[in-house]
């Protein structure tokens, strides 16, 4: 699968998302692949907790250099 930047990306790579309902770019990592997207996981400001959450295909973008 690749990303919005078309760079293609893997199960444990780190990507940037917007948090849902918040709209603030956090960090995540890519948990899993489903058929239309993939599961991240990510830390959320508002809670101070960890989540998961589906992105589609192309709503993330891969942070290079780094893996978690």
């Amino acid at each position: 699968m690749k990303d919005f930047l078309d760079t293609e990306v893997y199960v444990g790579d780190v990507v940037v998302i917007t948090e849902p309902y918040y709209h603030n770019f956090v960090r995540g990592v890519i948990v899993k692949f489903t058929p239309k997207g993939v599961k991240v996981k990510y830390h959320r400001f508002c809670s101070n907790s960890d989540a998961e959450t589906f992105v589609g295909e192309g709503g993330f973008i891969k942070v290079e250099g780094e893996s978690k």
